[in-house]
């Protein structure tokens, strides 16, 4: 059985977030934002303790990062009905805009770096990336 390069995989995955974060210059949004945008899209709204735990941050990083985005116009606010403490972050029509024209570049990013790969190299890819957030998420439910 073949053994798995650990440090040439790091640097891999090093070089393919430098490629997709440069392909988010365009947008105007950082990887991070990005993701914060993603996350929205996927569910509507959300807390900023729930998107600290997706984003794997401190709740005090996503306050920030959150209240920068909110100052830019990507995001909004919403009253939470269940907890009057909280409030739900949602995009807004700004932020959708940017999160489409980041999308697209990301597309594109995308296709251009796996343009070679087979789709066997692929799925192999996608498998290994889901065991890792698969493990990682396990970890995470059994911590005090």
């Amino acid at each position: 059985m073949e053994e798995l390069q650990l440090l040439d995989v790091m640097e891999s995955v090093q070089i393919l977030e430098r490629k997709l974060t440069m392909s988010l210059v365009d947008s105007g949004l950082r990887m991070p934002q990005y993701r914060v945008l993603l996350i929205l899209k996927e569910n509507g709204s959300s807390t900023v303790s729930d998107l600290s735990l997706r984003l794997r941050i401190t709740r005090a990083a996503a306050s920030i990062l959150i209240n920068e985005m909110i100052k830019n116009g990507y995001l909004t606010t919403r009253e939470n009905l269940e907890d009057r403490r909280s409030f739900h972050i949602v995009l807004s029509e700004n932020g959708q805009e940017k999160f489409l024209v980041a999308q697209k570049s990301l597309y594109a990013a995308l296709q251009k770096l796996t343009a070679d790969f087979s789709e066997e190299i692929i799925k192999g890819l996608n498998a290994f990336s889901e065991s890792i957030l698969k493990g990682e998420k396990n970890h995470r439910k059994n911590l005090p």
